[in-house]
């Protein structure tokens, strides 16, 4: 059994290891994964932070350079159409502000050292390819 069309909205709050570079790098078969969820005009939020220097020591990195501004608003919108995602933003947002999602690691790096935090924001555009969800 398949988990197919029944989200009218997924939110991704601070992802790490293979979810974050699923979202983040990303990987069109991943993100297709979570398009598959997606009811028609369902919308999507990430709220993803990734420091190069800091995290890197702990995982594998995400790639040269780490996530940086033209990535975010370049390279991503292009990838996640691949997957039947369309983008509408992605905007940094404060510490302070991550701190309104009520999770205990949104709070620790909300009031940790200064880094990085972006909101991704998209919705469901569907996928060109049909079926593409009976195959996942």
């Amino acid at each position: 059994m398949t988990l197919a069309a029944v989200a009218d909205r997924i939110t991704i709050i601070l992802p790490w290891g293979s979810l974050l570079r699923a979202v983040a790098v990303p990987e069109i078969a991943a993100l297709r994964h979570i398009a598959c969820l997606c009811l028609p005009k369902a919308t999507i939020e990430i709220v993803l932070s990734y420091d190069e220097q800091r995290d890197a020591r702990q995982r594998a990195p995400l790639r040269a350079g780490g996530l940086d501004e033209e990535h975010m608003r370049t390279t991503l919108p292009r990838l996640y159409e691949q997957a039947g995602i369309l983008f509408v933003a992605a905007e940094k947002i404060s510490q302070r502000e991550l701190a309104d999602w009520q999770t205990t690691w949104a709070k620790r790096l909300a009031f940790g050292r200064a880094r990085n935090v972006w909101r991704l924001r998209a919705r469901y555009a569907g996928l060109a390819d049909e079926g593409v969800g009976e195959n996942l």
